[in-house]
């Protein structure tokens, strides 16, 4: 996916967010009777989703827990089918481990229509992910060609424009080291990460959707 954004900087988002249906039956303090869903999404990913549940009805019926990525990720691991949810929306990473380690997620009751194939229990909610967001006015100021890829990131002619999570700070990087080493094998995709990480000068980010506000 290609957007136009507004200042001068081509970003990467590799976030892979899933919708997964847990096995288990939780409530909070105050409101029993609600669906809890527990989501490391963005600001404006959970804007997305409460709209999407209020225009189907749903208003009213159920509580948001906005939690960091590793901290969602370290109850899944932890807590098991005793978490305090009954939905999350999270990295597939964690949720397959967690369902290896439990098998604490049902399977989901409807079609989700996906492009792709994925385990029955969760399906992926976010168009944005995976995707490379562009400036098309710098591209066009600096007279280069729209990359359609990762591995197009990694030519120098990028150098300076690429803005990517930093793997110390942000788990949304292993997202994105996975990626690369899924479509391009681990001997080239070490090389295009490379060059890569030297294309994101001063733009190397602690969290995984600064690239977005940028």
């Amino acid at each position: 996916m290609i957007r136009k954004m507004k200042k001068g900087i081509i970003s990467i988002m590799v976030v892979a967010f899933v919708l997964a249906l847990g096995a288990c039956s939780s409530s909070t303090s105050g409101d029993a009777e609600k669906i809890v869903i527990s989501t490391n999404g963005d600001e404006e990913a959970v804007e997305a989703m409460e709209k999407a549940l209020n225009d189907n009805g749903y208003e009213g019926k159920y509580v948001v827990q906005s939690l960091g990525t590793s901290e969602l990720g370290g109850k899944l691991l932890a807590e098991g089918d005793k978490i305090d949810a009954d939905l999350i929306t999270m990295s597939s990473y964690y949720i397959d481990s967690a369902q290896k380690k439990y098998s604490m997620f049902a399977d989901l009751a409807f079609d989700p229509k996906a492009l792709d194939s994925y385990p029955a229990y969760y399906t992926p909610i976010l168009s944005n992910t995976g995707s490379i967001f562009v400036n098309t006015e710098v591209i066009k100021q600096k007279g280069l060609i729209i990359p359609k890829s990762i591995k197009d990131l990694a030519k120098p002619e990028y150098k300076d424009l690429v803005s990517i999570p930093n793997i110390m700070d942000s788990s949304t990087a292993w997202l994105l080291v996975q990626s690369i080493i899924s479509e391009y094998g681990e001997q080239e995709g070490k090389t295009i990460l490379h060059d890569l990480i030297a294309n994101v000068g001063p733009h190397l980010e602690s969290s995984g959707s600064v690239q977005l506000r940028k």
